[in-house]
């Protein structure tokens, strides 16, 4: 999976995320890795992760769970954040909802799923 990071853009977000590709578990915590270590990122940001050209159909329910253990790693690096993500189909919309739930007592940000843009935008905007 590739991935590119697009600081204070035109747009709402303070960050927005894109990526295209077969998705993994280590691949993602990559992308996280690469955000919280750049000196622009700061707590309280609004994120949006554009996930809608990325392939997430080959994680097994391991490495969902693997995922969900990498976020919970990074919670305090991540910190308080709004994020947003957007999906490119349902599958991939359910897998991000599982990976939601199996996460949401743990993680200190407010993350919402999307399968479009402009959803997305308009909640990061509230």
């Amino acid at each position: 999976m590739e991935f590119e990071l697009h600081w204070h853009g035109a747009e709402i977000e303070d960050l927005r995320i894109v990526t295209a590709g077969k998705v993994t578990a280590e691949r993602l915590d990559a992308m996280v890795c690469a955000a919280v270590s750049d000196p622009r990122f700061r707590f309280g940001m609004t994120i949006l992760v554009d996930h809608s050209r990325a392939l997430f159909t080959d994680m097994s329910p391991v490495e969902v769970r693997l995922r969900a253990d990498l976020l919970v790693a990074r919670a305090e690096k991540i910190g308080q954040q709004r994020m947003a993500f957007v999906m490119r189909n349902q599958a991939d919309y359910g897998l991000m909802r599982q990976l939601q739930g199996l996460t949401s007592e743990e993680l200190p940000f407010d993350m919402h799923v999307f399968d479009d843009v402009a959803p997305a935008r308009a909640w990061l905007d509230v």
